[in-house]
């Protein structure tokens, strides 16, 4: 397990902000899967701020696919105030 990862089932969170990148003009977190320490996909995911000690939810709202639908481009995901979250699938 990489620094910086707590697994969700032991009552922390799944990605530390550490490892995205974040866009003020459209307000996304970003990141690619090959880069971000392991974790599962799932409808909700908990994103810790190293700077604040704050964890914020994000929820699933939609794939990028390929026109074909055969290829997953991203995950996208919404907090409660606003703030997106792209998973890139590189």
């Amino acid at each position: 397990m990489k620094a910086g990862f707590i697994n969700e089932a032991m009552g922390g969170y799944d990605i530390s902000a550490q490892y995205l990148d974040y866009d003020k003009d459209t307000n996304t977190l970003s990141g690619e899967v090959s880069s971000l320490p392991p974790f599962e996909l799932k409808n909700t995911l908990s994103v810790l701020s190293p700077k604040t000690g704050a964890v914020k939810t994000f929820r699933h709202y939609d794939t990028d696919m390929d026109s074909t639908q055969e290829d997953t481009y991203g995950w996208r995901y919404r907090s409660d105030d606003g703030i997106e979250l792209l998973i890139i699938n590189d």
